[in-house]
């Protein structure tokens, strides 16, 4: 997905993508380890880094969200097929 997205020439998220990927990657343990929403929410006490890269994505994320929209508008035929 990240190379479709570079594609359409939102690199800010693709980097943003690509940092928490290498994020979760590094700590792939303590997200295998837990097991109910609680305690998935504690990782974002112990791991703010997340949280920055959330607050980058959603300073990113209107004009990337209409750079989405335009594609889906300009190529619906990739994304739905009418019948009768």
């Amino acid at each position: 997905m990240i190379h479709w997205l570079a594609e359409l020439d939102m690199q800010k998220t693709v980097e943003v993508l690509q940092k928490v990927h290498q994020l979760y990657l590094s700590n792939e343990n303590s997200f295998a380890q837990t097991n109910t929403l609680e305690e998935f929410g504690e990782l974002y006490s112990e791991l703010p880094q997340f949280e920055e890269l959330d607050n980058e994505f959603y300073e990113i994320m209107d004009s990337d969200a209409e750079k989405i929209k335009t594609f889906v508008e300009d190529n619906l035929e990739y994304f739905i097929s009418v019948t009768e």
